[in-house]
């Protein structure tokens, strides 16, 4: 029997191993700072969500430029949670919270980079691109889901919302990734 479970175990290649340390370590650096520093400040969350809202009303402005458009804090059910709706007209398109902010998809996206490799100049580029992009991306996301509820496509506004839009962004990032990994050994490990 012992032999078997010997025979079982999966030898994993040193990089590997390095690789799920650093995430490990990484998370829970990460979680332990989240969670005791900067959700009780709401730093950046808050913030995020109302740059969030802002670009969003920006998009929707250039597609409707002769209605009134505005975002404005709106009640939260979650404590400590921002949640920040876009309005036309005087009546709610959508409602940012902090969840749709892509900060935790910017973390992840960085946290990956950085357990691949040390800090390297491609590195800090492709942190400096990919933040941007990931929050472009979002804002553009948000004007959409915008743009279907205006248009009373409600059910097509539920879907991408909770699958289209997950699956484009998060393809996006798997792509910078790889994009990045390719990259790396490119450049001798870069």
């Amino acid at each position: 029997m012992t032999s078997f479970v010997k025979d079982l175990k999966i030898k994993l290649p040193l990089s590997v191993k390095w690789f799920c340390i650093k995430i490990a370590l990484l998370f829970t650096v990460w979680q332990l700072l989240y969670l005791f520093v900067l959700l009780p400040a709401r730093i950046p969350d808050k913030q995020i969500t109302i740059a969030t809202a802002a670009g969003t009303s920006k998009v929707l402005n250039w597609l409707y430029p002769h209605d009134n458009l505005r975002y404005k804090p709106a009640e939260s059910a979650i404590p400590l949670n921002t949640m920040v709706a876009v309005y036309i007209n005087r009546q709610k398109v959508i409602g940012i919270a902090d969840g749709c902010n892509a900060f935790e998809l910017q973390v992840l996206f960085i946290g990956i980079l950085l357990s691949i490799s040390r800090i390297r100049p491609l590195t800090i580029l492709y942190i400096l691109v990919g933040v941007p992009l990931i929050t472009v991306c979002n804002i553009l996301r948000c004007s959409l889901i915008g743009w279907l509820n205006i248009n009373q496509h409600i059910s097509l506004s539920n879907f991408a919302h909770h699958y289209l839009f997950k699956i484009l962004i998060y393809g996006l990032i798997f792509y910078m990734w790889k994009l990045y990994a390719e990259n790396k050994s490119d450049y001798g490990n870069a």
